[in-house]
């Protein structure tokens, strides 16, 4: 008789696959993946960590300790330097921002917010990750390009 793999939720699952727990539901719902109903809730075996969908998305993280095994490392894990918690500053990118054109049209974040359906808070997220293209302003305000509405991975958020 063949052995049963050992079962687990599917935010457990989506803790060892790397995959959302969102992305995980809808999978089963078209069976991508098999998983169970027990107790009202979803359960998947952790052979499923192998299956076609998994590995096509990108494959599993390696298993924890969680999950029955031990993560192996050949270096020892790195500390933080300080753990003392940062002030937060105002609105400076992590990266350089990505410059629009010169003479191109711009949009306060306001205006752009209300054009798209992201919040105000998402676009300035998308322009210090350089998702958008933008530059501050000397009044150190964030100016959105208007070029980022043509972009394919914006274009489906315009209202």
């Amino acid at each position: 008789m063949a052995k049963k793999s050992k079962m687990v939720t599917t935010s457990e699952f989506s803790k060892l696959s790397g995959i959302t727990v969102s992305t995980l539901n809808k999978w089963i719902r078209d069976k991508k993946i098999k998983a169970e109903k027990q107790s009202g809730r979803w359960m998947i075996g952790e052979d499923q960590l192998t299956s076609k969908a998994v590995r096509q998305f990108g494959g599993a993280k390696p298993v924890t300790a969680a999950a029955g095994g031990k993560k192996k490392s050949s270096k020892p894990a790195k500390k933080p330097a300080s753990a003392a918690r940062q002030p937060l500053k105002a609105a400076k990118p992590k990266k350089t921002p990505k410059k629009p054109s010169a003479g191109a049209k711009t949009y306060s974040v306001d205006e752009f917010s209300a054009m798209t359906y992201l919040t105000d808070f998402g676009v300035r997220e998308f322009l210090k990750k350089g998702r958008l293209k933008g530059e501050i302003d000397e009044g150190g305000n964030w100016k959105v390009s208007a070029e980022n509405l043509l972009d394919p991975l914006i274009k489906h958020l315009v209202r």
